[in-house]
């Protein structure tokens, strides 16, 4: 499920980024489009930033990652080893759809 920033965070005055509550709704409502396979696969949430200097992109989709497993975290039965971040600046893997990203990727792997 990719989820853009701007419909995610809002900007703190020390420049931070915080989830707004349209964002915690748009996760809530991923959560709920994967059915109950969420709580039975492991995920993996993905940050992306378009931050010009590499850097900054890669600590800000880190931070973007880590406050939406937070999020998850505190608002829904998962165990912490089954959540994990990657942080990705702002290419996503090839193939996938988005050459370029701003926000982050929610994926539930399927255990073959």
């Amino acid at each position: 499920m990719w989820l853009r920033a701007d419909s995610l965070f809002q900007r703190e005055v020390n420049g931070s980024e915080e989830l707004s509550q349209d964002g915690k709704r748009t996760i809530d409502a991923a959560v709920v489009s994967f059915g109950d396979s969420i709580f039975t696969h492991p995920i993996v949430v993905e940050g992306y930033s378009d931050a010009v200097a590499p850097a900054d992109a890669l600590s800000f989709s880190y931070a973007r990652a880590q406050i939406v497993r937070n999020y998850l975290e505190a608002r829904y039965p998962f165990e912490a080893k089954n959540v994990g971040v990657m942080p990705l600046s702002a290419t996503p893997p090839t193939g996938l759809g988005h050459e370029h990203w701003s926000g982050v990727c929610i994926l539930v792997a399927e255990k073959k």
